[in-house]
C-alpha cells in the first residue's frame, strides 16, 4: 500500500473522479473508517501503532472529489 500512496501523490488523476467501487477495487480493501462522505485508509503505522499515516478520501455525488495523505 505504501508504493500505491507514492503513485497517488505523483499522479492525482488516479483517484479523482473514481466511484466508491473503483476505489475499493484499486486499493484492494474496504476503508478502515467511513464517516459519511469521508473515507480513511491506514497506510503505515509507526511506534507500535501509536502514530499512523492515513489516506483521506472525500467524496461528492459518489465520486472522489479530493484527498490528502497525512
Amino acid at each position: 500500500m505504501k508504493n500505491l500512496i507514492e503513485d497517488i501523490l505523483q499522479e492525482r488523476s488516479i483517484l479523482i473522479g473514481s466511484t466508491y467501487e473503483e476505489v475499493k477495487w484499486y486499493l484492494g480493501k474496504e476503508p478502515d473508517i467511513i464517516n459519511g462522505e469521508k473515507w480513511v485508509y491506514f497506510v503505515e503505522k509507526y511506534f507500535f501503532g501509536i502514530l499512523t499515516r492515513k489516506l483521506h478520501l472525500y467524496f461528492r455525488n459518489g465520486k472522489v472529489n479530493d484527498f490528502y495523505v497525512g
